[in-house]
């Protein structure tokens, strides 16, 4: 659901901030502390809470949450002076005090709710009820925008079927479409509830009842009915037409062609077929409302939850916004916690439901009559359909589904609204709402289990394959394709490596970890790592010999989070002529890390030679780290630079990237720093907005030495107390006891060796290595400042100090620095 505010649209669905439909660069964990700032904004939000809702079990420190502050007030235009989007409540927490507009679809003047509203819903305007019908129990929640759509579809098209799958809120919709438009028809409106009829037969007596005085002993019932209603002009209402669809549409015809002054509204699982009827889709509800009806519900059950409470959020996630399974799970929620209802979710969701309609009585009951109804070809494929985790292509649909030719079975699934079109860019995009996908996959393996672990192998298989091939176009000048197919397809992949797993296919799992490295090195992605490790373990236990790209892809790991001892075990057994660029990223990792520069120009060296032209992320990788120790002046290539600037040449995104790259290094090394830092931080910007985290920490770096050739302490202190904080929230712990070194400089030419001493000292007791040049350097400066004795002193307390605390030390001396210079 898109939200407003002070001409910024941030929009849940495509994970945008985007200012006059532009986006605006923000990384993922800003987005997400905006979007709870917003979903949250009647409150002071504690920085707690923040920080278990953006980064769950993630350790972070505080200091992590103030910069993501900083820089969502930046993208939003705001800052921590002025505060008029997002206010500090010292000691307390965060609010989001700009004006929000929800929904802009659905003015104000069209909204629709009861007469008598209570006095929970003052916010809400009100339009009279037909003194014909009695005041409804339950409120419209969150369809106020459908009822304005439905007016007008009606008054295009005179009939309008509402579609979408049973539980879905189809007949609550019609219901409060009753109350709202009555009142417009001279006639009032006619409600025809079909849900109880058996057969089509029973269409035209239930119609003549509602004839007053009507004779059914002599004529056709439905030309009776017909009869009365020719000369009115109404509404009329057909509720649950699915299983009565032919004689509904029979009798919707008749009354299009007779009966000029009615309007007909319709609700069906499928549409009716019919030459000029607008269908009008009923999806899931957002996911705001979804807790507040939540929240009421459980309430009505003598239950008062906290709609803010995270955990309740995500228990309405899950449940997807389909209001029967809300309520059935909200109805037990007086008994269990939210804790134990989100464990337990499927059993919960076959719990009972006093509907009226004995369809309803179950969620499992109302999914089961939506099954049976549907051939076993569309069965088959719903049920393989499972398998996927998020959304999915017609390709993977069609390699997935065991049948010839999917789209047929797939656009029926879609009408019956079992499977819902998801966002559209170059390809149409599918997904299973997650009651329809828990339910089906019950049925699945219960029946046919083999037929079920079939189908996940396909798509297992299928998401291996595309992942080796998104991982080809990551290294070659396809690497925008390839970093957003992998991004979109990551729920899937990740499926994929589980099933691999769950079948302990050791050569699946390792194909699957090396496809997805690349991704993970630029993105920062510890999940990879997670299962590098598993596969490892698992290649262990059964005497498998380990690829040397899983062993280079685990001394990554073991170096991100500062197991260096290991990581030299782990390329110990890796044969340093491989090819591979995972186990050359290793070994120039594994010098680098360790002080060995001369070796790791070495190796940048024969990698750039080998890479020559390939473009992608190794090369580009690969260029500017070995740009980086080229900053002395003795050490300068007009060549590294010439390849970067070639490489700018990439289409997309990608290529401005490294063109801004190229500028900065080139300005900061003709003496212009100043406008190298306005290039370096345009950079920074579009490898956040590429989703390039390891890139854009390393360009933090260049940024800070930008500012520290020209002697701006403060900023190039406040610089890299941000690059150390990016590292340490995305779980770059590496990134974050390398830079320390860095840190070290910057403090010592701040008037600070005292720190300086004491956090390399810590460092140095961790395994890490500066360049020899900047080590000798350092120690000079430091000897110059400080007494002997002073200088014992700290290197014995930054021995014992650990590299946690020293990342935590260092971090709180830049921000000093930077406030006080």
């Amino acid at each position: 659901m898109p939200f407003w505010f002070n001409g910024y649209e941030l929009d849940e669905g495509t994970i945008e901030l985007r200012l006059g439909g532009e986006p605006v660069p923000i990384e993922p964990q800003v987005f997400d502390v905006l979007r709870y700032l917003v979903d949250n904004r009647d409150r002071v939000v504690p920085k707690t809470e923040l920080l278990d809702a953006v980064w769950g079990d993630q350790f972070v420190s505080e200091s992590a949450l103030t910069t993501c502050i900083k820089q969502a007030r930046q993208a939003v235009g705001d800052n921590g002076r002025d505060q008029r989007v997002i206010k500090t409540s010292h000691g307390k927490g965060y609010r989001f005090i700009a004006v929000v507009a929800v929904d802009r679809a659905a003015p104000a003047s069209e909204t629709v709710t009861e007469a008598a509203p209570s006095d929970d819903d003052d916010e809400l305007s009100a339009v009279a009820v037909p003194p014909h019908r009695p005041a409804l129990r339950v409120p419209l929640m969150g369809r106020e925008a459908d009822v304005s759509v439905i007016k007008r579809r009606i008054a295009d098209r005179r009939l309008v079927t509402l579609v979408g799958m049973g539980g879905i809120g189809k007949t609550h919709l019609l219901r409060h479409l009753d109350h709202a438009l009555a009142a417009d028809y001279d006639g009032g409106s006619v409600l025809v509830e079909l849900a109880p009829l058996r057969s089509g037969d029973a269409l035209g007596p239930a119609l003549v009842d509602l004839v007053p005085g009507a004779d059914t002993s002599t004529g056709d019932p439905i030309e009776v009915f017909l009869g009365w209603l020719k000369p009115r002009r109404c509404l009329l209402l057909l509720d649950n037409a699915e299983h009565v669809a032919s004689d509904a549409a029979d009798l919707c015809r008749q009354v299009m062609d007779r009966c000029p002054g009615v309007d007909l509204v319709v609700t069906s699982r499928v549409g009716l077929g019919l030459a000029g009827e607008s269908i009008h889709p009923v999806g899931p509800l957002e996911l705001d409302v979804a807790v507040s009806l939540f929240v009421e519900r459980a309430f009505d059950g003598g239950a008062d939850l906290d709609p803010d409470q995270p955990e309740l959020r995500t228990l309405c996630r899950k449940l997807d916004g389909v209001p029967l399974a809300i309520e059935i799970v909200a109805a037990r929620a007086p008994l269990l916690s939210v804790a134990d209802l989100t464990a337990n979710l499927e059993r919960h969701l076959a719990a009972s439901h006093p509907a009226e309609d004995a369809r309803h009585h179950t969620l499992a009951a109302t999914l089961r009559w939506s099954l049976d109804d549907l051939g076993s070809r569309e069965r088959r494929v719903l049920e393989e359909f499972t398998a996927f985790a998020g959304s999915f292509d017609l390709a993977a649909a069609d390699a997935v589904a065991s049948v010839d030719d999917v789209t047929d079975s797939l656009l029926d699934l879609c009408r019956r609204s079992l499977v819902v079109p998801g966002p559209q860019n170059e390809t149409s995009r599918f997904r299973l709402l997650e009651p329809v996908r828990l339910f089906a996959a019950e049925s699945t393996e219960a029946d046919e289990p083999s037929a079920a672990g079939a189908a996940r192998l396909r798509h297992a298989e299928y998401y291996r394959d595309l992942a080796a091939r998104a991982d080809r176009w990551i290294s070659s000048h396809a690497l925008d394709r390839g970093m957003v197919t992998m991004t979109l397809e990551w729920p899937n992949i990740r499926a994929a490596f589980h099933t691999f797993a769950s079948d302990q296919n050791v050569d699946a799992m390792t194909e699957l970890v090396v496809a997805t490295g690349s991704y993970a090195s630029a993105r920062l992605t510890v999940e990879v790592f997670r299962w590098a490790e598993r596969t490892y373990e698992l290649v262990q236990r059964t005497g498998v010999a380990p690829s040397p790209e899983l062993l280079a892809i685990l001394a990554g790991s073991g170096a991100n989070v500062v197991e260096l001892e290991r990581v030299n075990q782990l390329m110990a057994a890796v044969d340093p002529t491989h090819p591979s660029p995972h186990v050359r990223q290793a070994r120039i990792v594994q010098d680098w890390y360790q002080g060995r520069m001369d070796s790791v120009i070495h190796l940048l060296d024969r990698a750039l030679e080998e890479h020559n032209g390939e473009g992608g992320y190794w090369e580009s990788t690969f260029l500017v780290l070995r740009i980086l120790p080229a900053f002395g002046p003795d050490r300068r290539s007009p060549d590294l630079l010439d390849r970067l600037e070639a490489l700018a040449a990439t289409d997309g995104m990608s290529g401005a990237l490294f063109a801004q790259v190229g500028r900065g290094v080139r300005l900061a090394w003709l003496g212009r720093p100043d406008l190298a830092t306005v290039e370096l931080d345009q950079a920074v910007a579009t490898a956040e907005a590429f989703g390039a985290a390891g890139m854009a920490q390393v360009l933090h770096s260049l940024r800070s030495s930008t500012h520290q050739e020209t002697g701006e302490q403060d900023r190039a202190a406040e610089v890299l107390a941000e690059w150390i904080e990016r590292a340490v929230v995305s779980g770059g712990w590496s990134m974050a006891a390398e830079s320390l070194g860095w840190a070290a400089i910057v403090l010592t030419d701040g008037g600070r060796a005292d720190v300086a001493a004491q956090i390399m000292a810590a460092r140095r007791a961790a395994g890490y290595r500066y360049h020899q040049q900047y080590e000798e350097r350092l120690e000079s400066q430091i000897n110059d400042a400080l007494e002997p004795a002073d200088r014992a002193e700290r290197v014995e307390l930054g021995g014992r100090l650990g590299l946690v605390a020293a990342v935590e030390l260092a971090l709180d001396e830049l921000k000093d620095l930077a406030t006080t210079s």
